[in-house]
């Protein structure tokens, strides 16, 4: 069987990169808006179903009113699953799906596809952009 030699590949960055996402959906379930704009390179752009921000000021204040509404249904606790990560010198793209679940009850709240990408500054990897799409299929 043939293994994966991980230093060849930046197995430092491939870790740091994955724990940079892991935080952005732990702080955002948290509620820690600080530690969340803190991973946000300040070129920061976001497109989904929900919104997109090419302004960072404009994100957090749409994410802090997401966070609400989402709060009042019982929370949230976001998995990032099946992570593709691609490193280019100082730039990562990360390709996922990204489950959420209501804190509450378990149930799941929906399913998407991100595409993060995401560069390397002396203070760590800071996000570039984030995709978002929905991968449930349209109501019947």
């Amino acid at each position: 069987m043939k293994t994966l030699d991980m230093s060849a590949i930046g197995a430092g960055d491939y870790a740091d990169v994955l724990s940079t996402i892991f935080l952005a959906e732990q702080s955002f379930d948290e509620g820690n808006f600080a530690v969340h704009e803190s991973l946000l390179h300040t070129d920061f752009s976001f497109t989904s179903p929900f919104g997109s921000f090419t302004a960072t000021s404009e994100y957090m204040t749409w994410l802090h009113t997401f966070y609400e509404y989402v709060t009042a249904q019982g929370g949230t606790r976001h998995a990032v699953t099946n992570p593709i990560v691609r490193l280019d010198g100082e730039t990562a793209t990360v390709h996922f799906y990204l489950l959420i679940f209501n804190r509450k009850s378990m149930t799941v709240m929906g399913t998407s596809t991100v595409v993060d990408v995401l560069q390397k500054r002396p203070d760590g990897w800071r996000f570039r952009s984030r995709t978002i799409s929905t991968d449930q299929p349209p109501a019947a």
